[in-house]
């Protein structure tokens, strides 16, 4: 993996081959369904023969506020984007989006062909990065009103949920599946790891807040990402 720029594009030396890294500036308006051509612009050969697998950006929330990702107002972490040549291919990844913070979410596009079929058309890069912020932004505050006190419960926390289990799988919803796993540290303490898989996206939060509910958790999904599936 090899790491881009966000205004310039950047020339790597790999195996002896030049190869051309974008600027993220020029794939933010690119759709979704467009980036799955990837694996043809890298790769015009045979995806087996691909000198670059994949390439990064780091975006800092002042990168994301100049490219109007997210409002001025907003900051909930550095994040690094990774692209993978190989397109979703194969039911392989077409991105990653890492959040960094207290949270660690990571959050998966993956297989091409569900990507076509599930993803709305106009979808472009900068939409998903923004719905991404958006549900690290609706988690945060879920979590924050959840900590302080200032909301109604409304179901079982995680910590009451997995108080006599180490994995539990939840369909809260059609076509969402939520895994939560308990994790112990070299001090005995308990960490909350948490994925909601809605193919071809997979969100996991890596340190999930012990005492955020199920639906704190679908309600930043659904904040975050209704925009990005076709209507039926």
């Amino acid at each position: 993996m090899v790491r881009g720029m966000v205004e310039a594009p950047s020339v790597e030396k790999i195996y002896g081959m030049r190869v051309t890294v974008p600027s993220l500036m020029e794939l933010l308006d690119k759709t979704l369904k467009g980036l799955t051509f990837l694996a043809y612009t890298y790769c015009p050969e045979s995806l087996f023969k691909c000198y670059l697998d994949s390439f990064s950006y780091e975006i800092s929330s002042e990168d994301a506020k100049e490219m109007k990702i997210i409002p001025p107002v907003d900051d909930v972490g550095d994040v690094r984007l990774t692209l993978y040549t190989v397109g979703g291919y194969s039911g392989g990844t077409l991105l990653s989006i890492n959040i960094e913070g207290i949270n660690d979410i990571e959050i998966l596009l993956e297989d091409r062909d569900i990507i076509l079929e599930k993803i709305s058309d106009n979808v472009t890069l900068r939409d998903f990065l923004r719905m991404s912020y958006t549900f690290a932004w609706r988690y945060e505050k879920n979590k924050f009103m959840r900590v302080t006190g200032r909301t109604v419960k409304n179901g079982e926390t995680i910590e009451e949920l997995m108080k006599n289990a180490m994995n539990l799988r939840v369909v809260p919803e059609p076509d969402v599946v939520i895994l939560i796993t308990k994790h112990f540290d070299e001090l005995d303490e308990v960490r909350y790891e948490t994925s909601i898989i809605s193919i071809p996206l997979t969100i996991t939060i890596r340190n999930t807040t012990a005492n955020v509910t199920l639906t704190d958790i679908v309600d930043a999904f659904k904040f975050g990402f209704a925009p990005l599936w076709t209507k039926p």
